[in-house]
């Protein structure tokens, strides 16, 4: 008997449904109820601590360490939120959204293409350095400020930005999986080649699903061209840069993106040079000066996160993590100790230089006369007012992922799933990868969890290990779109907090036909 299986409950349909349980009432709550995060996400987590205890044998302990965990995780998290959500207040309050959007509609009269660069084609370039959910707080406020629903607005940058995820952050998914599966030199290049061909086809999808969820099967029609385009570039430059360094891919085929992005404003498709809604403006700061925390916050991670002599300093810094002990489920299911479980690196974490950055502006537009007496309090409380809420939605969702994960929940789940499938496993296998981001937040929490156990699992077929793997970590990016922290990071700064729900609906479906396709394409692969 396999020795992991040996301190699992038995891998039987009840125990398989049991364990999905949780993860089921928050989907029924959050889609067909339209319960919001703040209410379906402690509901989840209570199921998920019935089930630990009652099926999984849990003890006090094993939930206590579990969900103390999640509520660190949480935090780490909402360091994005609220530098994020503080940006947003000031760049409304003094006008500054109100010059991006006419200066983003003054490039191009087309909705779908502003749609497409700043919604897929920049989270996409931001994801290739910082990560962490940053792409989508950065987003999804400046999509709202151009005028798009809030629905649009938090949809889009989740959609569009995880095709980028393997690659992003300096490759730091991939490097992961690499490690944990222990692959050669060789190896490691295949595997990045593999993955590389899957996340450019995922890629192309997403610019049609973008287009699709905008303005359904018309939206298709007129953002077809430009979708099409700006998906085979970015693609193919992915493909191009793994060749030679994978751990820059993403960030290369995010600037190739917007460079093509810009060259299609000038296309005979796309008319230019027009404003569609002119309206009055509280400033004249122009666009430079509006736009300047996203410039700060580009600029910054650049220059110290992208060169790795100064990263690695950086990450040495003033760093926290908190300490746990050992747990351990009756069924012998060991969760062991950590010194320092996922440590907050101050100077290696994105929500520092979002928080420096919105310093900065805030000095900045306070010395060039956009500043009144009175913003200060008023951004505040407008950020505060946002951020609590969401910061209870977090870590409900939190703690009931990592509850499940230290119980043995996830890990019954996809050994199951794949002892059913059998010889349709590559089918299932970008799911299982899918599972690991929904439950963690994170493609390399996901390859992780789910590597070693993928590439065993391809040996004992007989088929290939690398595309698997391939398929594995392909499946975390797409998990990245549907994952409840990374949904609420979009609500909370696109203005719809509570309505978690409607938003993950259209992920949810994107990310599933995502899921199929590339199973499909592994299935036959192999």
């Amino acid at each position: 008997m396999n020795e992991a299986l040996a301190v699992l409950p038995p891998i039987t349909p009840l125990y398989w449904l049991a364990a999905i349980l949780p993860i089921i009432v928050l989907f029924v709550l959050m889609l067909y109820f339209r319960w919001g995060a703040r209410r379906a996400g402690p509901v989840s987590w209570i199921i998920a601590v019935v089930v630990g205890v009652f099926i999984f044998g849990a003890d006090e302990i094993v939930i206590s360490v579990a969900s103390a965990k999640g509520m660190w995780v949480a935090l780490w998290v909402s360091y994005i939120i609220w530098p994020a959500l503080l940006i947003y207040q000031l760049m409304k309050k003094v006008g500054a959204l109100e010059e991006i959007q006419d200066k983003f509609r003054s490039l191009s009269e087309s909705r779908i293409l502003q749609l497409l660069i700043v919604g897929w084609v920049f989270p996409s370039f931001l994801q290739g350095v910082t990560g962490f959910g940053t792409p989508v707080a950065v987003t999804a406020p400046l999509l709202l400020g151009m005028g798009f629903s809030p629905l649009i607005a938090a949809a889009t940058p989740l959609i569009g930005h995880a095709w980028a995820v393997t690659f992003g952050s300096l490759g730091s998914s991939y490097h992961a999986a690499r490690l944990v599966t222990e692959l050669t030199p060789a190896q490691s290049a295949g595997f990045a080649n593999w993955a590389a061909l899957l996340l450019s086809i995922t890629c192309l999808l997403t610019g049609f699903a973008i287009v699709y969820l905008y303005k359904g099967f018309d939206g298709l029609k007129k953002g077809f061209p430009a979708a099409l385009i700006l998906g085979v570039t970015m693609g193919g430059a992915l493909n191009l840069t793994v060749r030679l360094e994978p751990s820059v891919a993403s960030f290369v085929a995010g600037i190739v993106g917007l460079g093509v992005g810009y060259l299609l404003t000038k296309s005979p498709w796309y008319e230019s040079g027009k404003l569609s809604d002119k309206r009055q403006k509280k400033s004249g700061m122009g666009f430079n000066l509006g736009f300047l925390p996203y410039y700060l916050i580009v600029g910054l991670v650049l220059l110290v996160m992208l060169p790795p002599q100064l990263a690695g300093k950086a990450k040495e810094v003033l760093n926290f993590g908190l300490s746990f002990p050992e747990t351990s489920t009756s069924f012998g299911w060991t969760n062991k100790a950590v010194a320092s479980y996922n440590t907050l690196k101050l100077f290696g974490h994105p929500g520092t230089y979002i928080m420096i950055s919105a310093l900065i502006s805030y000095l900045v537009y306070k010395f060039t006369g956009n500043w009144n007496k009175g913003y200060g309090a008023k951004i505040f409380k407008a950020t505060i007012k946002k951020t609590i809420p969401s910061s209870i939605a977090l870590a409900s969702m939190v703690m009931m992922a990592i509850v499940m994960t230290d119980t043995g929940m996830v890990e019954l789940l996809a050994r199951g799933s794949a002892k059913v499938t059998s010889f349709l496993f590559p089918l299932i296998s970008p799911s299982i990868g899918v599972l690991g981001a929904f439950m963690t937040g994170s493609n390399t929490s996901s390859n992780i969890l789910f590597g070693v156990f993928q590439q065993q699992n391809a040996l004992l077929l007989e088929i290939n290990a690398l595309i698997i793997l391939a398929a594995q970590t392909t499946g975390g990016a797409i998990g990245n779109m549907l994952c409840p922290f990374n949904i609420l990071l979009g609500t909370s700064t696109a203005n719809m907090l509570g309505q978690e729900g409607e938003v993950m609906k259209r992920t949810t479906y994107v990310g599933i036909g995502f899921s199929v396709s590339i199973g499909l394409l592994v299935w036959l692969l192999v």
